[in-house]
């Protein structure tokens, strides 16, 4: 089970040693400005060479032991508000500064305890994989078929980053079976032809998942299905920030990330031509849409 977005493979090679022993430092001196109404949440705001630059929030422990996220906000100036008083920050509403909050308090509730999505988890689930089964079929010209196999496969990823265990128990490898099922309208054996050649095995990461993939398919165009190729496919699907490419491809892997550019894309009319909300627009009806903006607001509201 990922954790933080950093444990995504599309991050490997990110100094993030160096950016943690800055921000504990940091957070040691008082340095850093900790977001209004929260009492884990905190952002670098001042020039500060000993924090090498970072892209999403990371997660760091304190000298007393606490989990403290942390954001970057050194190039982000005019999106935040700060009070005086209090000596917190207060992020402008709609910009890129608000969104580094949300997922930061996505990444903290993933974290500690994720039942608390499951309210939106399925729905999320069926925009997930459509979203990553249709890049594949245009990108290797694949059948109807084969683009419904690869909605249960993808389904089966999203719905086992719950699991820490090697292999699924019966019980809830038959559970997946029947959601996949009902979010889909598939055949219960349709579901089971693709799924029983995973062997109830909870893949560690997505590059796991994408060799296996490849090495179950009987298609020789997907003999090069690879993780590298299917990050490489999505990275037109986001219109938001300076960093869109990144968090699509930690999206593929990272739950909390794909749930809050989700939430934006419902919310946010500047990011409607976008690929992911063409796809929910499509998919979610106006009540669920609606449903999953609601449920997904009090998750913020009740973690910050």
């Amino acid at each position: 089970m990922i954790l933080t977005p950093q444990e995504s493979k599309v991050m490997d090679g990110r100094p993030f040693d160096a950016i943690i022993t800055g921000l504990q430092r940091a957070l040691a001196t008082n340095m850093l400005v900790r977001l209004d109404n929260s009492d884990h949440i905190y952002a670098v705001t001042l020039v500060d060479e000993s924090i090498p630059a970072f892209t999403l929030p990371i997660m760091v422990v304190d000298v007393m032991g606490r989990k403290r996220v942390c954001i970057d906000l050194r190039k982000n100036t005019r999106e935040y508000k700060i009070d005086e008083v209090k000596g917190t920050f207060i992020p402008v509403l709609l910009t890129e500064t608000n969104f580094l909050v949300n997922l930061a308090i996505a990444q903290s509730v993933w974290r500690e305890g994720p039942a608390e999505f499951n309210n939106i988890y399925f729905d999320a689930c069926r925009i997930y994989a459509m979203w990553l089964a249709m890049k594949t079929t245009k990108r290797l010209v694949l059948s109807p078929q084969q683009q419904n196999d690869l909605v249960i496969s993808f389904s089966y990823y999203w719905l086992t980053r719950y699991n820490s265990e090697e292999y699924l128990n019966d019980n809830y490898y038959n559970f997946i079976v029947n959601k996949i099922s009902t979010l889909y309208g598939f055949n219960q054996n349709e579901v089971l032809a693709v799924l029983d050649k995973f062997n109830k095995v909870v893949f560690t990461d997505i590059e796991v998942f994408c060799k296996a993939i490849s090495h179950n398919a009987e298609n020789p165009k997907m003999k090069s299905f690879n993780r590298i190729l299917l990050q490489t496919m999505v990275l037109g699907s986001w219109l938001g920030g300076s960093n869109s490419r990144e968090l699509t491809s930690v999206a593929v892997e990272y739950p909390p990330m794909f749930l809050t550019i989700l939430y934006r894309a419902l919310n946010e009319r500047s990011f409607r031509n976008s690929d992911i909300t063409q796809l929910a627009m499509k998919l979610l009806n106006k009540a669920k849409q609606d449903s999953y903006s609601l449920v997904f607001a009090d998750i913020l509201r009740r973690n910050m």
